[in-house]
């Protein structure tokens, strides 16, 4: 017993010591050596198995060759596969791998050719012949070169109905963004060119390229570094250097953006997207965290392509990520395909989403959980001969094989400032391009997606097509004007709203109900202070019975008596409501002291006045102000421009001209910061549990603003501004307020039309703070002309802005509300891009400007609860 465990010991050590040798001499550091010609050999011993891999890599991008992208690599490329040699057919040569166990694999683009054979490790002889003859000793024939050109050109034409999957769109961004390093190849295949090349210019290419100081040669396996470097001089050793002409590139384009959007129609069954941004090169010291964020936005589970974008648009499939490091310049893509046809909404959030990414990057777990995932996948690829030939291969003639080879450790230097320095560098600039490629069918309605039309009787007609709509929004509005002092004007506008909402909702209203189910259509109706505003829904097919609905309506309108002391009972009702709302004593008291004089819904109204109105002189407003020179109507769907505005104009041109509401010049004072600050009280209902202060400052109305660039330090500013105060969930005004513990709510505002514009906001605090809550608010608002504004800010308001009004505008009958507004005080439709794109142009200055301008007096109501 005593001699079987002493024999376990032994036995145990003697594994261990083996085991030990053997780890060490699995697998070594890679060994370089170049042979006189300039063949560059790389050599990985790996004992753990006896197989060898062996590859040729010949580089194409810094050869500058005359028929750069005009398709020879791609002809060359089906020439490898399946041309023979003078003394042998490609099915000899197949067969006698096959007979020594040798498997074969080729891969070729525009910008090298790659060849490998795998065996048995006693069979390299046979492998480097394999190699020689398929890098060296090819022999084309006429019909070959005729057989691969037809298919290059097959390829072009399936890459026109596949621009995504088959790298077209990718290949054009590199052309987008890198124009000046067209001599690397990196663009699509010419046509043109592509028509004119013949069989023989096919050997001065193969004098060009297939030369030894254009290639690599990496072999990984179990073999000796100094055999293969000896065998290496006998094959390839005979071939002789070529002169290689490497082209001065074009200089650079130096301009600050490089900012490139284009849209094209093919014949694809979905709408393709590919975003994409200057990234670093393959030498970059930020190649490592590059393809970490490239992991963390696709190659992790739940990363944010999966867990955001996917989550928040289920429409897109296939999205993916991409990271492409050349030479001197790399390209980071995000791609898609949407089944909808509309993709202006993932765009936009996916663009204003990246350029923010760098204020909060990977960081502790999450970045050591992302880190670990891209060490697997590339340790995976170890794992395979074939691959580690390939990667050292093209590291080697991207820089150096040193890269590839200590990418993994590399992984583990990366802090969370590197990747906040990457994202920042790469995705917070305009230097990127989006290619959308749309279905050919789509290209007549987006040849003309917006038509206006103002017709006879002075109304104006606005048709946008929306491709994303499933159905179609229609909005009438009546205008009134605000800078008007006739105050009775707006008291009977509302009353008429309130009568036209009580004919639409009345339920025992049946014929008009049934006239919108028999068309499925819904309305609604809303009185915005100063405009009447119709909305209404349906399928496109039924949009010519739902306008000759409305217009009927309008024309011949069935407001009874009956409706219209519901109406005035309705708006009593809700002047009692009034009385009870802080927000609106606030708002009422806040329009009185601002805007003296000038109607709006934020007047209080006089219930006495309400209650003298009489049905017959709400019957003469009405046909006075529901007329054509008072008329915006706006459609917005998946349609024909064209034909809808045809439609509208057959529904409304029977609408009585009438006058225009009279659009009365405000006075100057309107548009112009107070003369001083003002603090006064008002009651609030005695009920409250807290006290509220709101601040208000009178602005230049940013709807009359037809400068992009005033839009930009007037609007853009103040919208940072805002966001720094009180509408991010870090506001300075909560934080402070939070500190005093004084803090039980905080809401703001930015309101305007074309008259008048006012920045307010309110803040609710404990009634025994009241004093020190407007001790530290009066604090804060003394400092907006002082403040420390970042770029950070100027991001974060941008994308709220936009996810706003994106989630706004998701709707056709919303988004026709907001274009009738918009074509009501004397805009056009592309306002509303023009006020979502313009944070790409506000600077700190802009903002610094606004506040010292805008925030120097301003007023303060402070609301304590009625004792």
């Amino acid at each position: 017993m005593n001699l079987i465990k002493r024999f376990g010991v032994l036995t145990l050590v003697c594994l261990f010591l083996y085991s030990s040798q053997l780890l060490a001499l699995i697998k070594s550091p890679p060994e370089k050596a170049i042979l006189p010609n300039g063949l560059r050999v790389i050599v990985v011993e790996d004992k753990s198995l006896p197989l060898a891999a062996a590859g040729l890599v010949f580089d194409v991008q810094n050869i500058g060759h005359a028929d750069c992208n005009s398709g020879f690599s791609k002809i060359y490329g089906s020439l490898l596969q399946n041309s023979g040699f003078n003394e042998k057919t490609r099915y000899d040569f197949n067969a006698e791998l096959e007979q020594v166990g040798i498997i074969s694999e080729f891969a070729s683009s525009q910008e090298g050719f790659f060849m490998a054979c795998q065996g048995n490790a006693d069979q390299i002889g046979k492998i480097f012949e394999a190699l020689n003859r398929l890098g060296f000793q090819l022999k084309p024939a006429a019909d070959d070169f005729g057989q691969a050109k037809g298919e290059a050109l097959r390829f072009l034409k399936t890459s026109r109905k596949f621009p995504l999957s088959t790298g077209l769109m990718g290949r054009q961004i590199y052309q987008d963004l890198f124009p000046h390093l067209a001599p690397e190849c990196h663009g699509p295949i010419d046509e043109e060119r592509l028509n004119r090349v013949d069989f023989s210019g096919l050997e001065g290419y193969i004098n060009k390229v297939f030369v030894p100081n254009n290639a690599v040669l990496v072999v990984v396996g179990d073999v000796n570094a100094s055999d293969i470097f000896k065998l290496s001089m006998e094959t390839f050793g005979q071939y002789q250097a070529a002169i290689v002409e490497t082209p001065t590139p074009a200089e650079p384009v130096t301009s600050e953006s490089r900012k490139n959007e284009v849209v094209e129609f093919l014949e694809v069954d979905d709408t393709q997207v590919m975003i994409g941004f200057e990234a670093p090169s393959y030498s970059s010291p930020d190649m490592p965290a590059t393809l970490l964020w490239k992991t963390a936005l696709d190659g992790i589970n739940s990363s944010w392509l999966e867990s955001v974008v996917a989550k928040d648009f289920p429409e897109l499939k296939d999205l993916h990520a991409t990271y492409e490091p050349g030479k001197k310049s790399g390209l980071f893509t995000i791609s898609f395909i949407s089944r909808e046809a509309d993709v202006n909404r993932p765009v936009n959030f996916i663009l204003s989403s990246l350029a923010n990414m760098f204020s909060d990057p990977p960081k502790g777990e999450t970045l050591r959980r992302i880190i670990e995932m891209q060490q697997l996948k590339d340790l995976e690829k170890r794992e395979t001969r074939l691959e580690r030939v390939y990667d050292l291969a093209v590291a080697e003639i991207m820089s150096s094989f040193r890269i590839s080879d200590g990418l993994v450790s590399a992984f583990n230097r990366v802090t969370p400032e590197d990747m906040k320095r990457v994202a920042r560098k790469m995705f917070s600039t305009s230097r990127y391009s989006v290619r959308i490629v749309y279905p050919l069918k789509m290209q007549k309605a987006q040849d003309c997606p917006v038509q206006m039309k103002t017709l006879d009787n002075g109304a104006r007609l606005m048709v946008h097509n929306f491709a994303g709509s499933e159905v179609v929004g229609l909005s009438i509005l009546f205008g009134i004007d605000t800078c008007s002092t006739d105050e009775k004007e707006k008291r009977m506008a509302r009353v008429v709203a309130e009568m036209i909402s009580s004919f639409i909702n009345d339920r025992e209203n049946r014929r008009f109900s049934n006239q919108l189910d028999n068309i499925g259509a819904s309305v609604s109706s809303a009185f915005t202070g100063d405009a009447l505003v119709l909305s209404a829904r349906t399928q496109k097919q039924n949009l010519k019975e739902l306008a000759s609905l409305l217009r009927e309506m309008i024309l011949f309108p069935e407001y009874s008596d009956r409706f219209f002391k519901k109406s005035k009972e309705r708006i009593l009702n809700r002047l009692d409501d009034e009385k009870q709302s802080i927000v609106a004593l606030h708002n009422q008291k806040i329009m009185q002291e601002l805007f003296p004089g000038i109607s709006s819904s934020m007047n209080s109204l006089d219930r006495e006045d309400i209650e003298k109105l009489s049905f017959k002189e709400i019957q003469s407003f009405y046909r006075n102000w529901a007329v054509g020179a008072n008329m915006c109507v706006t459609v917005v769907g998946n349609f024909d421009p064209g034909k809808v505005t045809e439609i509208l104009k057959e529904a409304f041109r029977d609408i009585p001209p009438g006058n225009a509401t009279s659009k009365s010049q405000c006075p100057e004072w309107v548009a112009r910061p107070l003369e001083k600050t003002r603090v006064e009280k008002i009651a609030i209902p005695a009920s409250s549990e807290n006290a509220s202060i709101s601040v208000s400052f009178r602005m230049r109305p940013f709807l009359m603003i037809n400068n992009p660039e005033e839009l930009r330090t007037n609007f853009g500013a103040n919208l940072v501004i805002s966001h720094v105060l009180f509408s991010s969930s870090n506001a300075i005004l909560a934080q402070e307020l939070k500190k005093i513990e004084a803090y039980r709510g905080l809401v703001g505002n930015y309101l305007t039309n074309q008259n008048y514009a006012i920045f307010v906001f309110t803040a609710e605090v404990p009634k025994e703070k009241v004093e020190d809550a407007r001790a530290v608010i009066e604090k804060v608002v003394a400092s907006i002309p002082q403040l420390n504004f970042s770029k950070e800010n100027i991001t974060a308001a941008g994308l709220n802005l936009r996810s706003i009004f994106n989630r706004m505008l998701e709707k056709s009958d919303v988004q026709a509300s907001v274009l009738a507004s918009f074509l009501y005080n004397g805009l056009k439709e592309n306002f509303l891009n023009e006020i979502l794109g313009i944070y790409s142009s506000v600077t700190i200055e802009d903002v610094k400007k606004a506040a010292a301008e805008n925030f120097n007096t301003y007023l303060m109501l402070i609301g304590e609860p009625a004792k």
